[in-house]
């Protein structure tokens, strides 16, 4: 019997698959209203049926992608949309 809950890595499409657009675009004009705490976010979540681990999946894409970024520490950290013109600081 298969275990219930997050799905395996072959469930998870590639970064470049076009899903993640689809997926990510409510959440995107979600942060787009304000910044977003993480409590925010799990209530949006809930309030549109969506799955906890696509909701962390779908935050690293936005970020990936550079369209959200987060600004703060520890229990301030809030996610800010971008306008995806921000560059990414490698650390160099």
């Amino acid at each position: 019997m298969r275990k219930r809950g997050r799905p395996s890595e072959e469930a998870i499409p590639p970064i470049s698959d076009p899903v993640w657009v689809e997926w990510s675009d409510p959440l995107l004009k979600f942060l787009q209203e304000q910044p977003r705490t993480w409590l925010q976010l799990e209530k949006w979540r809930k309030s549109q049926s969506v799955s906890g681990f696509r909701l962390r999946n779908c935050l690293a894409w936005l970020e990936d992608a550079s369209l959200v970024r987060s600004e703060g520490s520890g229990k301030a950290v809030k996610w800010v949309a971008t306008d995806g013109s921000e560059e990414i600081d490698d650390g160099d």
